[in-house]
């Protein structure tokens, strides 16, 4: 009987584990729901169409502080900065969490790499110093719109 019950739960739980695994997001996926904030963003940075996609589309990261700015106003939307300051480890989790593992792998090699990469007090210019670093790492997780 006990073990009747236990193996019950052992399906039910690897039903659940599969189910999640199946609802992971893929890159493309991922870049489709990060579109909503660039709008937000642009407009309270005041960054234009073309600065955004030079960035996001050819890795051109000029030092314009409204780029800067753009790219903390997303991170802040997404949880990777609260206050200010980054959070690597809840960007490690909302990896785990929404990606499939070997994209959640890769964005976590490439934060381990970028957060030292951060040497300014200014959060704009730090998450520029980030998004900047995450790009030339590896620019095909670049995921920021």
């Amino acid at each position: 009987m006990k073990a009747t019950i236990i193996f019950a739960i052992l399906i039910v739980v690897l039903a659940n584990f599969h189910d999640a695994e199946s609802k992971k997001m893929s890159m493309e996926q991922i870049r489709n729901a990060v579109k909503s904030a660039r709008k937000t963003c642009a407009n309270q940075a005041g960054a234009s169409k073309e600065l955004l996609d030079n960035a996001s589309q050819k890795g051109e990261f000029p030092p314009d502080p409204k780029l800067q700015c753009y790219l903390k106003c997303i991170m802040t939307l997404s949880k990777a900065m609260r206050n200010d300051e980054f959070r690597p480890d809840v960007m490690k989790t909302q990896a785990e969490l929404m990606l499939t593992e070997d994209l959640s792998e890769r964005i976590k090699e490439t934060i381990d790499k970028c957060f030292p990469s951060i040497t300014s007090s200014d959060p704009c210019e730090a998450a520029w110093q980030f998004s900047k670093c995450y790009y030339e790492t590896d620019s095909s997780i670049y995921f920021i719109p």
